[in-house]
């Protein structure tokens, strides 16, 4: 054996690893995983070709002859059929497809292996590329030159593109692509002055292992708990789409009670739900023919992107949900609502960037009806979007006007039939979207990952109005500042409190800290630790939003809380016979505790009057800021 075939040996365990890890990892879906695991395919196959063929030393024997000379045209074919592919690939990874929609830029992109091809097809009878004879083995035929200048076309060209679309990968992307031509060349340089070194297939086997930890990104590609294409994925692919200006259509699909269904059915039958979804998508575009890439982001997101912009999915949705039930009777026998919501986007023309996707995706839900589709422009035609993508703009622009102000709310006594404290809500009058009120401003603050920086200044700003107001001669007794757990879980929030007492000199028991019951429920150390330094401190502590969710009753009982909120929906979904029994029944428990019962959404004297009945003294509503106005004017 003259030829050190060891070395080409050496590649076939890693690129048989590579595959298998491919597979058995479900890493063979999408276009740009199908073209690299058939790259892998073939460099299997030419090293394990050219390894064979290279085994056998001459004088040959008639079994020896053919084995040597079909491995040579196996080969061939694989080893330039790699070239090719791999320079898909590379389309694939930069996402450029449509920089090569043209027939006659994709025929200019295959020719080179047609050529070679055709050549393979005459070497029988011309020996053109090669021969083996059994005297003398494998001989390089005449026109082997063309062949490796066919080859060397996809190096220049893969070179080129990579130079030209630098800008959508990484540096790590970028170099590990780049590496297999490096080596490549180097590899078939060394061989062509000593043939007996076989490294170009072990060269190819190495870059292609960097290939696959630094582009493919196993461990990013797919989700660790349902096996399915990542949401980091779909972040990358769309970045990539949004640099190279290329258009698609991204389908939504939000199962907004997901958590609940996880909670019910259990991980291991939601998960098998959820691959049942995917695979009755995977199902209906194949069916038509669409060319769709889909992601999964838990607990319930799916992204579809899809090239055609032009398609409709209002058309596929009946017929996917028929083939999900078919394949999983476990949701329909559980008796479960599936509360699924889907939006159409034409991107970048109807949103623009990556980022504005991203937050589109975890926020559309919000504003959405009882229809399950709907189209981009029905979402951010609204309001409420608006506000929320101008946030920032908004609201740098109310501080710097002064536009941005807090007003105390009246909590109302039916007894004393007038305000006993009050809640401190901000507002913000825009010159393009008007007033924004304390609840539009809070729930985009929150959207927006805002909310600590927007409490903070609501907070400084009830500090500054007591300082200058006695709030005594309003008859209120102390003012409310709602506090979320994303400002009371700062380690550093106790600090902010005192340095905003010790500035404006303020007595503590003038302002109450409301946090939410679903707060309560879940809170953690650093949040607990603020709130007892706030007890220690002298202020105030309430609970807002009671009966919304879990509540927390050890957090009743270990604190002394000055009054208790009732969730809007407690009043406005409880109006029938057993409905007010819950409702009695609650005021009733609170108040025996005793604590302070306020209930929210009254807005006409006879609601007053049915809670009056109840035993309610304190109310919110309509029906008295109509009259009340800022609790301190009165």
């Amino acid at each position: 054996m003259n030829n050190l075939v060891l070395i080409e040996f050496s590649a076939l365990p890693l690129l048989l690893t590579l595959i298998v890890s491919t597979v058995s990892r479900k890493l063979n879906k999408g276009r740009a995983n199908i073209l690299l695991f058939w790259v892998l395919v073939l460099a299997f196959l030419s090293s394990l070709a050219d390894t064979v063929a290279n085994f056998f030393v001459p004088p040959l024997n008639d079994l020896q002859y053919y084995i040597v000379k079909w491995n040579n045209y196996l080969y061939f074919v694989t080893r330039n059929g790699l070239n090719c592919v791999y320079f898909f690939y590379i389309i694939a990874v930069t996402r450029t497809w449509h920089k090569i929609k043209a027939w006659w830029i994709r025929l200019l992109l295959v020719a080179p292996y047609a050529g070679i091809v055709i050549m393979l097809i005459l070497n029988p009878t011309t020996s053109i590329v090669f021969s083996v004879t059994r005297q003398n083995g494998y001989q390089r035929g005449s026109m082997i030159l063309v062949v490796y200048l066919l080859a060397a076309y996809y190096l220049v060209v893969g070179i080129a593109y990579l130079s030209a679309y630098r800008k959508l990968l990484t540096f790590s992307e970028w170099s590990s692509l780049f590496s297999l031509y490096l080596l490549n060349a180097l590899g078939v340089a060394i061989q062509l002055i000593f043939p007996f070194l076989l490294v170009e297939c072990y060269f190819t086997s190495i870059t292609l292992l960097f290939v696959v930890l630094y582009v493919q990104k196993p461990e990013k590609q797919i989700d660790v708990n349902t096996g399915l294409p990542a949401f980091f994925a779909f972040r990358d692919a769309m970045s990539k789409i949004e640099s190279n200006g290329q258009k698609v259509q991204v389908v939504i699909a939000c199962f907004d009670n997901a958590d609940e269904l996880i909670n019910y059915l259990g991980d291991k039958t939601f998960r098998a739900y959820i691959h049942d979804v995917e695979r009755s998508v995977t199902a209906y575009t194949k069916k038509e023919r669409l060319l769709a890439e889909l992601y999964f982001e838990p607990p319930g997101h799916f992204y579809v992107i899809l090239n055609d912009t032009s398609y409709n999915p209002v058309q596929g949705i009946q017929e996917i949900r028929d083939l999900v039930t078919k394949r999983n009777s476990a949701m329909t026998d559980s008796g479960l609502q599936v509360n699924l919501k889907i939006v159409s986007v034409r991107f970048p023309d109807e949103i623009g960037s990556c980022a504005d996707l991203i937050h589109f995706a975890h926020n559309f839900v919000r504003f959405t009806g009882d229809r399950i589709l709907y189209h981009t422009e029905q979402i951010v035609g609204k309001r409420e979007y608006r506000i929320e993508i101008r946030f920032d703009e908004i609201l740098k622009r109310a501080v710097i006007d002064g536009k941005l102000s807090v007003a105390f709310r009246p909590v109302w006594s039916a007894v004393k039939k007038g305000p006993v404290f009050a809640e401190a809500v901000a507002k913000i009058d825009d010159a393009d979207f008007g007033v924004i009120d304390d609840d539009t401003l809070r729930e985009v603050a929150l959207a927006r990952g805002a909310s600590a920086l927007f409490e903070e200044f609501v907070l400084e700003q009830v500090f500054v109005r007591l300082k200058q107001e006695r709030i005594s001669q309003a008859g209120l007794s102390y003012v409310v500042v709602k506090l979320s757990g994303a400002l009371g879980m700062q380690k550093s929030f106790a600090d902010m409190v005192w340095n905003f007492r010790s500035r404006y000199d303020v007595y503590p028991g003038q302002i109450c800290f409301a946090v939410k019951a679903a707060d309560t429920e879940r809170a953690g150390e650093n949040f607990l630790d603020n709130i007892k330094q706030l007890v220690r401190l002298g202020y105030r502590i309430a609970i807002d939003d009671y009966g919304s969710g879990l509540a927390n009753t050890e957090f009743l009982s270990e604190y002394e809380i000055s009054s208790v909120r009732l969730d809007r929906s407690m009043l406005t979904e409880n109006m029938t016979t057993a409905g007010r029994a819950v409702l009695r029944g609650t005021i009733a428990m609170l108040r025996s505790i005793p604590v302070d019962v306020v209930v929210r959404g009254v807005d006409d004297e006879e609601t007053r009057d049915m809670l009056a009945g109840m035993g309610c003294e304190l109310m919110q509503g309509g029906l008295f800021d109509k009259t009340a106005g800022d609790a301190m004017s009165l």
